[in-house]
């Protein structure tokens, strides 16, 4: 016996002792295999094929020694927390909605060397005081987990992942091992390059988007009315304990929920824009509830999230792209059972999805025409410091006809920021920001050597100031620096009012001057860093991003136009195999409605010649 095939035995004796399993799946075997043989893996595998599982068994083969998540989701990092704790294996989680009690007694068990699993936001990961904490420790391997995140558009963009290819380079020793259920080709290329040290050397490890359990379907609808219509009709035909409704926007979500309450569904809403505590009680409830429930949702619900009796999925309109609408249909059947992903929509709807993504994300010239009107705003090399919203949008104002196209160009510019890792926007800051502008007459290197010896509070914060400017490679004297009032008390460990009797000596010697942002007006406000000449050399990434994320909208509508068979036409675009390579053999997935539509020999539906490139086969409830 190999090696390898004792690792996946004994592999195995431990999936049965912790997790009941008899056997590992063939995904998850081939990416052990890649683990054995290689240092970074990158691994797409469709949601519900124990992407967890891998993980969690490989941080039991690392004795003493720590296996860090990388989670880009609270709820997801709770929930796999309470799948380890049911496990056996002591895992701990640090994240910002934390209180100061549980923070303190996660770091004790940190230090107490029992945990063998860490799960942490990517903002907390590049905090520079928790990358020291984390030298303490020896750490087996990394894991980023919904590693598509790197591609993902708009306020839902993480730009700490963009510097994780970076942070993870001071770690040369331990493995890394990228998880996700979608990503194309290009976006993996993307993923690649912004997670992995070194690019060149990932092993990827690449299946279907969607499992075979699940039944998909496109349903073209005429009118608004008949796609609720529709709607009703696929609820009323299911035996689903949970069912989810996908839409693209919140208030749409409130629109359903109460619609099916008085049909006499039992409907709750999710969505990002929920209270905390709502959203909290609302997972939990639902892992708890045996009464049947539809879920009205956005997709910040489900991801990652095991949630079992999911047999129906409905997305209601476009999504942004292919990839968006796989989290959401893989999120059905994920024990195994039979299950029915289906998307519901019109002929308008691909096209007003274009028409937003040329808003969202527009031509270069535009962008950089609009870029230009904020150039006496940008604080020079390298330097941070906020802008005002109502400034911003006071600047954009000659580029919108109306306020709705206004906050467009707006979020489009802080998006961009966010992107290329020049800033963006704070609206989802749970701090106060400190601004600082240091004066031109002493260096903070000089005023630390007027310092006496020894530690002090004023020697910390120098430190961490000079540090900061080290970090952003500022040469002169004076700079603006901007940063979140609680990653300084994290790093310092130091509480705020320490901070500021320091910042307020210095101000009063003339050597610095200071202010407290409020957290509701950082959250009104834009960061900006560096220059633009240093952003409009960036924009070469902005359209790498561009073309990756309208290659994925496309792929969407040549999905739900598809005459042939809608899951060899996905894996045409997932998979790098030719589409006449997949159209052989069999002929078609034989789960998808088309390949059901010819077993069966029904008629071929009618054509709309009026309906252009993106008209679709009408569905079987109109033939």
């Amino acid at each position: 016996m190999s090696h390898t095939e004792a690792l996946l035995d004994h592999l195995e004796s431990l999936a049965q002792k912790h997790f009941g399993l008899s056997t590992l799946r063939q995904q998850q075997r081939e990416v052990f295999n890649a683990l054995c043989s290689h240092k970074q893996v990158l691994a797409m595998l469709p949601t519900g094929a124990g992407k967890t599982l891998i993980y969690a068994l490989a941080s039991l083969l690392y004795h003493e020694a720590l296996t860090i998540v990388i989670c880009p989701l609270i709820a997801l990092m709770r929930d796999q927390q309470q799948r380890m704790a049911k496990a056996g294996i002591q895992s701990v989680s640090i994240y910002s909605e934390q209180s100061e009690d549980e923070r303190k007694g996660a770091y004790k068990l940190l230090n107490s060397g029992s945990v063998k699993i860490l799960f942490v936001s990517p903002e907390r990961f590049a905090l520079a005081g928790f990358q020291k904490f984390l030298k303490r420790f020896k750490i087996g391997m990394f894991v980023v987990d919904e590693a598509h995140c790197v591609v993902t558009w708009g306020h839902s963009f993480r730009p700490e992942y963009g510097q994780l290819s970076a942070l993870l380079k001071s770690f040369d020793k331990s493995k890394i091992l990228a998880l996700t259920a979608t990503a194309s080709r290009s976006s993996r290329a993307l993923i690649r390059d912004m997670v992995f040290p070194n690019a060149d050397s990932v092993f990827e490890v690449v299946d279907q988007p969607l499992r075979d359990n699940i039944f998909v379907e496109s349903i073209r609808v005429y009118s608004e009315d008949e796609r609720w219509t529709v709607v009703r009709a696929v609820l009323s035909e299911t035996k689903s304990s949970k069912s989810i409704l996908y839409f693209p926007r919140r208030e749409q979500c409130q629109r359903a929920a109460q619609e099916l309450r008085k049909l006499g569904y039992h409907a709750i809403v999710y969505h990002a824009g929920l209270e905390r505590d709502l959203r909290r009680s609302a997972e939990d409830y639902l892992r708890q509830s045996t009464r049947p429930v539809v879920i009205c949702a956005t997709l910040a619900f489900g991801m990652g999230i095991d949630l079992p009796d999911v047999q129906l999925i409905i997305v209601v309109g476009f999504p942004g792209n292919i990839e968006e609408m796989f989290q959401m249909m893989g999120r059905a059947g994920r024990q195994g059972e039979k299950a029915r992903a289906a998307i519901v929509w019109s002929g308008s709807d691909p096209k007003k999805r274009m028409f937003q993504f040329e808003k969202m994300l527009p031509e270069q010239s535009l962008l950089v025409e609009r870029m230009r009107t904020l150039a006496a705003f940008f604080p020079g090399d390298q330097q941070s410091k906020l802008i005002s919203k109502a400034k911003v949008s006071e600047l954009m104002r000659p580029f919108a006809k109306d306020e709705r196209e206004l906050s467009q160009c707006v979020d489009t510019l802080a998006g961009v920021l966010s992107m290329l890792g020049r800033g963006g926007s704070l609206d989802s800051s749970r701090s106060p920001w400190v601004t600082i502008e240091t004066g031109q007459n002493k260096a903070i290197s000089d005023l630390l050597c007027d310092l006496p010896v020894g530690l002090s509070r004023r020697r910390i914060v120098l430190e961490w100031l000079l540090a900061r400017r080290k970090k952003e490679s500022l040469l002169g004297n004076s700079a603006y620096l901007s940063f979140p009032l609680n990653e300084i008390e994290e790093d310092t460990q130091m509480l705020s009012e320490r901070l500021i009797e320091v910042l307020r000596f210095y101000s009063d010697q003339g050597a610095l001057r200071w202010k407290i942002v409020p957290t509701d007006e950082a959250r009104n406000s834009i960061l900006l860093m560096g220059s633009l000449p240093d952003l409009l050399q960036q924009l070469p990434r902005y359209l790498r991003w561009r073309t990756t994320l309208l290659q994925s909208l496309q792929a969407l509508s040549t999905f739900v136009t598809a005459e042939q068979c809608r899951m060899r036409t996905a894996d045409a675009f997932f998979i790098q195999r030719r589409q006449g390579a997949l159209m052989s053999g069999q002929g078609g997935c034989g789960r998808c409605d088309l390949c059901r539509r010819r077993s069966v020999s029904l008629p071929r539906p009618i054509i709309d010649p009026n309906a252009g490139a993106l008209t679709l086969n009408q569905p079987d409830h109109l033939i």
